[in-house]
């Protein structure tokens, strides 16, 4: 089985010297929250806490792709120092010599996990109240979890983001947070198969009892 073809002439190959130099510059960048580790309270074992934050949401779309894209934040700055002036909702950039279209910008409430003074990762409002999912098959996949429930009872109308968001980086400084791994089968874009999906589900530390 072939696992690799190398090539050493990268302009012969249509590569610009832009992306030869992106490639000696990318680095592995890897979700932070997994599982078997603790988030926050007592028993936290990585030597963060949960503050609620207000935080950029940025989304951009590759008109060549027309699919949604995500820039770092080392990006974003990159492109605002480049373009000297605030990024405007609806204009277009040259981002790594592709063209991207700014299609969301907005300021969102979230609570998230601070290690140093250095922003970590955070919980969306979606990622919280999104409790199912279908499978390749149309199945149900169920994500039911205390944290879950809290937030269905308590990210409710006329609440505001900040006030929630307040309410449950409190409770997880207190209580911890851990996950869980759901799998499940999807299939893929072009239906030719499918592929394992997977989802992490949230719950606060103190009440979950299986081995982490």
């Amino acid at each position: 089985m072939t696992i690799g073809k190398f090539f050493d002439d990268f302009k012969a190959l249509g590569f610009t010297q832009e992306e030869i130099n992106e490639a000696n510059e990318r680095m592995v960048k890897r979700a932070f929250f997994s599982t078997g580790k603790i988030y926050g309270g007592p028993k936290d074992t990585e030597g963060g806490k949960w503050e609620a934050k207000k935080t950029a949401y940025v989304v951009f779309k590759d008109l060549s792709t027309e699919k949604p894209v995500f820039l770092d934040d080392d990006k974003i700055t990159a492109l605002v120092a480049s373009v000297g002036a605030p990024l405007e909702q609806g204009k277009s950039y040259e981002v790594n010599g592709k063209t991207l279209i700014l299609k969301t910008k907005t300021l969102v409430w979230r609570p998230t996990y601070i290690i140093s003074d250095n922003i970590k990762d955070a919980l969306s409002k979606s990622f919280l109240l999104n409790t199912s999912t279908t499978d390749a098959n149309n199945n149900v996949v169920k994500y039911q979890s205390d944290v879950h429930e809290w937030a269905n009872a308590h990210i409710v109308d006329r609440v505001l983001d900040r006030e929630w968001s307040k309410d449950l980086a409190n409770l997880l400084n207190e209580r911890g947070l851990v996950f869980t791994e759901v799998k499940f089968p999807r299939r893929l874009n072009d239906g030719t198969g499918t592929f394992t999906a997977k989802v992490l589900n949230p719950f606060f530390a103190d009440t979950y009892t299986d081995e982490l």
